[in-house]
C-alpha cells in the first residue's frame, strides 16, 4: 500500500503505540485505522485516523471506536486472566453469536 508523504510524516510524529490496546507498535504491526469506519460515515481526515496494532484493527472490523472500546474496557478490568481466557474461548467458538432458527 502506498501512503502519502503527509501520512508518513504523521506516523513518524506519533508515538508508536496502539490507540486501543496501548501495545507498542513496530513497522510490521502498525496499521492506520479509521476511528469511524468509512462504510459507517467516517472520513479520511486526520481527526478520524489513529495508529492501531494490526490484530486490534482486524478485531475491530467495521465497529466504531466507541463500540470496540466498550468490551475492551470491561474485559481489561478482569485482572485475573479471565479476559484472555474469555477472548480465546470466543475465537475457538466462532458460532457462539450466530442466530439460531
Amino acid at each position: 500500500m502506498l501512503i502519502s508523504r503527509e501520512i508518513e510524516a504523521w506516523i513518524k510524529a506519533e508515538p508508536l503505540v496502539c490507540a486501543y490496546t496501548r501495545r507498542r507498535l513496530t513497522l510490521a504491526t502498525l496499521q492506520v485505522d479509521h476511528c469511524q469506519p468509512l462504510d459507517r460515515g467516517g472520513t479520511n481526515e486526520f481527526t478520524n485516523l489513529c495508529l492501531a496494532h494490526r490484530n486490534a484493527n482486524g478485531a475491530k472490523g467495521s465497529m466504531t471506536e466507541e463500540e470496540f472500546r466498550s468490551p475492551l474496557t470491561i474485559i481489561g478490568a478482569w485482572d485475573d486472566g479471565r479476559g484472555r481466557l474469555f477472548v480465546s474461548g470466543l475465537r475457538a467458538s466462532p458460532t457462539v453469536f450466530t442466530k439460531r432458527r
